[in-house]
């Protein structure tokens, strides 16, 4: 039986039962209701013992997640349009009879100021997206070339393209307000006090001691056979799950030697490297 490969969660989730909705049904079976209080300090001890997490801080850090997804989709979105409909005036100049040259080179000069690494900003991490807003709404308040060009531009919905630089600016700034909340909370996070190892490792072994107590005893009852099978079935299976992580499967086995001469090494064909995904907080898919 592979109790001992559960981890807490695990193991406190599997007596939740027991000490909760199935209690009747322990306490039904003489053999084992004298177990009873000694299965709910186990239970509790195993419980205290986890990992500890505050589940109002990890609530708040998921919601900050969520909404710097919806921000982000709109920051990229914006940053495209800013890009297109300054290449789209680009094009209407250098079509124009005779061509706009100045006005085309002040277009050329626009993109290169607000997106000097053109589109790879969407990819950037959110406090990159963040940081660059302080330096390009820096850069359009201090230059008015800018700020006339981009006002020059319509945009569908009867504003200038100056506006959409704005919005644009916003979603950057958000984005970094964003980021300052989640790095806090998650600091108060990590400073959650946790058990001594020894406590952890006592709360364990005195799970392991008891549940295997209350197996047996099922497994030797007679009569009872649905309550039983109700309360063993959901561990056994849980615990062979869990034992399965820690076994070789017999395929991996190395076979015996026949031979005394050294075997060679074989020799893996190379695989192309699989693109790691960013790990880091604020990382997101790489978007070409």
């Amino acid at each position: 039986m592979g109790l001992k490969h559960l981890d807490l969660t695990e193991m406190a989730g599997l007596t939740r039962p027991w000490v909760g909705p199935q209690r009747s049904l322990l306490q039904a079976i003489s053999q084992v209701a004298p177990w009873l209080p000694a299965l709910d300090a186990a239970h509790a001890h195993v419980v205290e013992a986890q990992p500890a997490t505050d589940t109002e801080l990890a609530n708040e850090v998921a919601a900050i997640v969520a909404e710097e997804q919806v921000v982000d989709v709109r920051h990229d979105n914006l940053a495209r349009f800013v890009s297109l409909m300054i290449e789209a005036e680009q094009c209407r100049c250098r079509a124009a009879q005779p061509p706009l040259v100045e006005r085309d080179a002040l277009c050329a000069q626009a993109l290169k100021q607000l997106l000097p690494d053109g589109l790879l900003i969407v990819n950037a991490l959110f406090v990159a997206e963040a940081g660059s807003a302080e330096r390009t709404r820096a850069l359009v308040a201090s230059n008015a070339w800018l700020k006339d060009l981009l006002s020059s531009i319509p945009v569908a919905d009867g504003t200038t393209l100056l506006s959409v630089v704005a919005a644009w600016f916003a979603q950057n700034e958000r984005l970094g307000q964003l980021e300052q909340q989640r790095a806090a909370i998650e600091a108060r996070m990590a400073s959650v006090p946790q058990l001594p190892r020894a406590q952890i490792v006592a709360a364990r072994n005195e799970w392991l001691k008891v549940v295997n107590m209350v197996l047996s005893i099922l497994e030797m009852v007679t009569g009872h056979e649905q309550a039983i099978e109700e309360l063993r079935a959901p561990v056994l299976r849980t615990a062979d799950v869990a034992a399965k992580r820690y076994t070789r499967p017999e395929s991996e086995t190395p076979a015996p030697e026949t031979s005394s001469a050294p075997a060679a090494p074989a020799v893996a064909p190379v695989a192309p490297a699989a693109p790691v995904a960013p790990g880091m907080p604020g990382a997101k898919p790489f978007v070409s």
